[in-house]
């Protein structure tokens, strides 16, 4: 329902008047922010055998466990150090090991991103800016964030963006399958990487799981696959986000959400049709 077409070429609009207000038309001023959860056993995969033939995988015997990983990148390709959220209270003596210089660890209870981290990856945003040399006074920033309560329901990041001449925009609910570059393609890579190297350590250690202290050995070619140069700007041109094209969005996106039109009768005035609405409530019109 939400992924319909009066929606997002309204939200094309906004983000459209945020750009030309803010005077930013370089690439490399254009940010998407996410999350990934990534799990450290290995999902198995189908195989090709002989009829009435076993075929065996070797998996981990334990349960897995979720960590999350925050990742930031532009619209040329630049990424900022990932932040990655491990289940636990504190953090481990061994759990940076094979880290990439300046890529912090952080727990939560669950291993999933709150508030209070994600206030903790803004600094970390604006000094990768700061290195860059892109963190100046005339030059504004654009922040594409989905809706989910720690980004946008976060005053003090918010706040801190702001000071620094970094514009937030959200997208609208249930879209980011379609208008988030890192999950149209980015992150999509990254889970076959992951599953992959996850795959090849459970094989070379006989069963053993991911533990917190090999995590990096397993999950930086995996991360370093995904998030290519080429991979990030190909992600930015398919959601019309860089260069700038409502239209990148395929016609039958939109197809889902057909169901859910309801066009008014030439019997109903606007003013009946919502009391009619209220009495006997369905679907809200969204063609």
């Amino acid at each position: 329902m939400a992924m319909n077409r009066v929606q997002v070429d309204r939200w094309f609009s906004e983000y459209e008047s945020m750009l030309l207000k803010t005077k930013i038309s370089d690439p490399s001023h254009i940010w998407n922010v996410d999350e990934i959860g990534v799990q450290n056993i290995y999902a198995t995969d189908k195989v090709v055998a002989g009829t009435g033939e076993n075929a065996y995988s070797i998996t981990a015997g334990e349960k897995g466990e979720t960590s999350t990983v925050v990742v930031a990148m532009n619209a040329i390709g630049d990424v900022v150090p990932p932040v990655v959220i491990r289940k636990g209270k504190i953090v481990g003596k061994c759990w940076r090991n094979g880290a990439p210089l300046d890529s912090p660890v952080t727990v939560s209870p669950n291993g999933w991103i709150t508030t209070e981290i994600f206030v903790q990856f803004g600094p970390l945003f604006l000094n990768f800016l700061q290195k860059k040399n892109l963190l100046k006074d005339d030059c504004a920033h654009v922040v594409v964030l989905d809706n989910h309560y720690s980004h946008l329901f976060n005053l003090e990041f918010l706040n801190m963006m702001k000071e620094n001449n970094v514009h937030v925009i959200g997208l609208p609910p249930h879209t980011s399958h379609w208008l988030q570059p890192l999950d149209r393609v980015n992150f999509g890579v990254l889970k076959k990487a992951w599953n992959k190297e996850v795959r090849t350590f459970t094989h070379d250690t006989v069963g053993k799981r991911v533990e917190k202290s090999d995590f990096f050995r397993v999950f930086s070619p995996a991360f370093d696959m995904a998030m290519t140069v080429e991979n990030a700007q190909s992600a930015f041109r398919c959601t019309g986000l860089y260069p700038f094209d409502r239209n990148a969005i395929p016609k039958d996106a939109y197809n889902p959400s057909t169901v859910f039109e309801r066009p008014l009768t030439t019997l109903q005035t606007p003013e009946q049709e919502q009391s009619a609405s209220v009495d006997h409530p369905v679907p809200a019109s969204v063609g």
